[in-house]
């Protein structure tokens, strides 16, 4: 290798929302910064129209002050995110501590550029099942991403931050055990860059199906993704490549698991619609041909997600009849009752069968299990309620043949598993050492906060502190945290 002479103090990967947080931090703390991005725009899931970016969390905010919430803390931030399975499981508990102390100060962060419009600038209790127990979640509107790169590019425009699109970073430049720069990809040319510390910003990997199988939803069937087309794990690969320890595989979805759609056999990931599974003639079933839930619940409801999760394999079968098919909507959103026809003669993406025993020996499925199952529903709808799971209505019988069935599996939006880092978000190595050079902040890190807006208010917490830190290495300071 040639003499190391670093061209730039740190380098940022990833535009995303942790990446803007933490070239600013890095530059903020006079690093000369390379932000490297391989997609054409910057903002990642923060682009409107593209994520469901409107969220934050965070303890003693300006916001539950003006909302006359004044008794929580981050402590009892602390103990309510560790109320829930999920973070007792895969949270850290030092870095969720470190979430906590510095959530509110993001919340804030993101106030003062304005982030919140008058209507929205209130605290109220989790808005995706969180139990908090005061109010300390927040919505923005979507086009919050203005107001932060309104900052970003004041650092752009100073040359204190040199932002490179269409570039793809293909690994991570080592040297005597330390991270010395990056390979890069630009217009088909590769070129090697050098610095004095590398951050890893570069998202989840939910947009690759292969890699959520063998990481979080192992002997899953069915997956579908929501996820951006970017988010492909490279960051997660790198830091393999480099020896970084990785934690969280297997672990629960950050988001999700939801219901997928109809699966698309031609995309692998990617769906033809979504099943209404509250249309009154659509029933769920499991693997075992029993019903599991109040089809009425919603799809993107905590207890179906919680359902779903209770069943390893995930599959799930929507099960209808012609009459339902004929009803005042469609069974799938989008899609008419000619389409559903159409792919029930194909038999790939809709089972068709002439009575519920054929249908069930086409879905592999226990033929008098399922026989049952629809009789018992039948039997519910004439005495005019749900005994089993309490759906409301308007009810249906499944009466009318032909009947159809579409198989449904897991649907992601972010995914958990990433190299494991400290509390100042330095990548650890398989040998619980930490690997100089390098951080990582953002969904390539897997979980590490937790909780409405988790993604939004830790790519600000997370984001500063790598960027700070990183920074700090690189000009030789005291590598102090955010503290």
């Amino acid at each position: 290798m040639t003499p190391h002479i670093p061209e730039f103090d740190v380098i940022v990967i990833g535009a995303g929302g942790a990446g803007l947080v933490a070239a600013m931090a890095a530059a903020g703390e006079g690093a000369r910064v390379l932000h490297c991005e391989k997609t054409s725009h910057i903002g990642g899931c923060w682009v409107p129209g593209i994520g469901n970016a409107g969220s934050l969390s965070g303890a003693q905010t300006l916001v539950q002050f003006d909302c006359g919430v004044f008794e929580d803390s981050p402590d009892r931030f602390y103990a309510d995110c560790m109320r829930d399975l999920r973070a007792m499981s895969v949270c850290d508990a030092e870095i969720l501590k470190f979430y906590c102390r510095h959530a509110g100060f993001a919340v804030d962060w993101l106030d003062r550029l304005g982030v919140f419009k008058k209507r929205d600038r209130k605290a109220a209790k989790g808005l995706f099942g969180e139990e908090w127990t005061v109010p300390r979640s927040y919505y923005m509107d979507h086009d919050f991403l203005e107001a932060v790169l309104a900052v970003y590019r004041q650092y752009v425009a100073r040359d204190e931050i040199r932002l490179m699109l269409k570039t793809e970073v293909k690994s991570l430049l080592m040297d005597r055990g330390r991270v010395v720069g990056v390979v890069v990809e630009t217009d088909g040319i590769t070129r090697t860059i050098q610095s004095r510390a590398v951050v890893v910003c570069t998202g989840g990997f939910a947009a690759d199906v292969d890699m959520v199988r063998r990481y979080n939803l192992p002997g899953t069937d069915i997956i579908t993704t929501a996820a951006m087309p970017f988010a492909t794990g490279d960051g997660l690969r790198m830091c393999r490549e480099i020896g970084a320890g990785i934690v969280n595989t297997g672990a629960t979805m950050v988001m999700g698991p939801f219901l997928s759609g109809v699966p698309d056999p031609e995309r692998p990931g990617r769906e033809l619609g979504m099943v209404n599974i509250a249309c009154p003639g659509v029933l769920l079933v499991d693997l075992s041909g029993r019903r599991f839930i109040n089809e009425d619940c919603g799809r993107l409801s905590l207890k179906l997600r919680k359902a779903l999760l209770r069943r390893p394999d995930g599959a799930t079968f929507a099960i209808f009849d012609h009459a339902a098919l004929l009803g005042d909507g469609p069974v799938i959103t989008g899609r008419s009752g000619e389409w559903v026809e159409e792919q029930a003669v194909k038999g790939r993406v809709v089972k068709r069968a002439e009575t519920v025993w054929e249908l069930a020996r086409l879905l592999h499925l226990d033929e008098s299990v399922l026989v049952n199952t629809v009789r018992s529903w039948n039997q519910q709808v004439d005495y005019g309620c749900d005994g089993e799971f309490g759906r409301s209505g308007p009810l249906r019988r499944l009466t009318t043949p032909p009947y159809y069935a579409v198989p449904l599996g897991l649907r992601v939006v972010a995914s958990s598993g990433g190299p494991m880092t400290t509390t100042r978000q330095e990548v650890v190595g398989e040998s619980g050492r930490v690997i100089p050079g390098v951080f990582a902040a953002g969904e390539v890190t897997g979980y590490q906060g937790y909780g409405t807006g988790m993604f939004n208010t830790g790519c600000v917490v997370f984001g500063k502190q790598a960027g700070r830190m990183a920074a700090r290495e690189a000009l030789g300071l005291r590598p102090k945290s955010l503290d």
